[in-house]
């Protein structure tokens, strides 16, 4: 495909020889999981891999080549100072090999750095989400992404063969930048603007037609699941040939072969998530709480607690005291996180698909975590999900939205300890033929001619 593409697109010689991958990752202070699961595999393809993030001052632990733009002058730049050196390079080295039509672009957006911030603040501190202020703000924050991900594509000054996208925004700098340079692939994760019940869908309408614009300009497609898949295709019906689903999941080299002995004789629940309000969690821990078993505990370690809403951590300083079979962890690096989960027996994960698409068609990473450290598995019914766990037989499904339901897949596994033994050896076998990277990645290198 890439040669074809090579053939009738570049007017540049391809460069085979270089192998080289560039995957331009979103606004995370953190690598994204997915994003060095792509760059663990392609380097091991032998290819040479960059990333470039959204954030100015991000600090990447990792063992892979990483491209920082802070490296460039040795001091960590901030976004506007980034902006004044990309143009001052721009209209001093090279206007004239610029396209006019992107300067322009630059300078009328250049005022959005300086609106988006107070719009943060206010938005932030008055919690202001039904009016234009709100829509202001996506779009500035749209904007602004591109603008500082374009930034820094520019002063990057290199052509690979591929660039990997993972967001719209980053897909919006990378054609606008490496477009007929670069064989464009667009990792879409999931829904990018997913209508949430309750949420501000003007908004959501004006960026998604933006993307299925840059659709049209991609030459591959990827994202997470089978059914988020076949939406993109419903609306998009030229991606149905060049496009591959990649779920969330690691390396088969990271799969723990044995499962840990454990002293304890009780059921050790582990429940390991971020968290959103309405994603499912204060109804799990009502149904726990009503079961309360005597034989088992529920380990809580959740990520992101910025965005606890005041009334839930009210809610966990109150479970850190009154249930004893409820542990609240610390968090844990993410190089350790599958190591970790073989000291408990089942992995817990809770998506309501009533809220949106996402969490209906979802492939969270906590599915594949989960597996590689050989755990049964008690997840909400999402379709993807219950899918999965119905043909590997690792666990049973419940649903949210029915109490009763949940309480009767708490008790069924907690009443079967025998059962989660199976289940658990089942994970592991799903994990090591049917669900790791290598199994999905080899379907992307051969529909790309690699």
């Amino acid at each position: 495909m890439i040669s074809l593409y090579n053939s009738f697109y570049r007017k540049e010689t391809w460069v085979t020889k270089t192998k080289s991958i560039l995957i331009l990752c979103g606004e995370e202070p953190h690598l994204d999981p997915r994003t060095k699961w792509h760059a663990e595999f392609f380097k091991d393809n032998g290819y040479h891999v960059d990333i470039i993030s959204y954030v100015a001052n991000s600090h990447h632990h990792t063992s892979l080549p990483i491209y920082k733009l802070a490296s460039i002058q040795n001091f960590s730049l901030s976004q506007l100072s980034l902006l004044i050196l990309y143009i001052k390079k721009l209209f001093i080295s090279d206007l004239i090999k610029t396209k006019l039509s992107f300067v322009i672009l630059i300078i009328l957006l250049f005022p959005i750095l300086l609106i988006y911030r107070p719009i943060s603040i206010i938005k932030r501190k008055y919690g202001i989400k039904k009016n234009c202020l709100d829509y202001s703000y996506k779009i500035f924050f749209f904007l602004k992404q591109h603008i500082i991900l374009s930034s820094k594509l520019y002063l990057y000054n290199k052509t690979p063969n591929i660039i990997i996208c993972q967001e719209p925004h980053t897909l919006s700098a990378g054609i606008y930048q490496l477009k007929k340079k670069s064989f464009i692939i667009f990792d879409a994760h999931e829904i990018s603007y997913d209508e949430e019940i309750g949420q501000d869908q003007f908004t959501s309408k004006i960026l998604k037609n933006y993307e299925e614009h840059l659709l049209q300009k991609i030459n591959y497609f990827t994202t997470v699941s089978d059914e988020i898949m076949k939406l993109y295709i419903k609306n998009n019906p030229h991606l149905k040939n060049i496009s591959c689903t990649i779920p969330n999941v690691n390396s088969k080299k990271h799969i723990i072969n044995n499962q840990i002995s454990k002293t304890s004789k009780k059921i050790k629940f582990l429940l390991s998530s971020s968290y959103f309000t309405n994603k499912g969690l204060e109804e799990f821990i009502t149904a726990w709480k009503i079961v309360n078993p005597d034989n088992a505990t529920l380990y809580l370690r959740l990520f992101n607690p910025d965005r606890f809403n005041k009334n839930f951590q009210q809610t966990l300083s109150k479970l850190k005291g009154e249930y004893k079979n409820i542990v609240i962890l610390p968090k844990i690096p993410q190089d350790k996180i599958i190591l970790s989960y073989t000291n408990y027996d089942v992995g817990v994960i809770f998506y309501n698909p009533n809220l949106n698409l996402n969490y209906k068609y979802c492939c969270p990473n906590k599915f594949g975590e989960y597996l590689f450290s050989g755990l049964a598995i008690l997840s909400t019914n999402s379709s993807f999900l219950s899918r999965q766990i119905n043909s590997a037989k690792c666990g049973i499904t419940y649903d949210p939205n029915n109490q009763n339901n949940t309480i009767n897949a708490l008790k069924t596994l907690i009443s079967n300890p025998e059962q989660i033994k199976t289940y658990q050896q089942n994970s592991r076998k799903f994990a090591k033929t049917k669900f790791h990277y290598e199994i999905f990645g080899k379907k992307l290198l051969k529909d790309l001619g690699l």
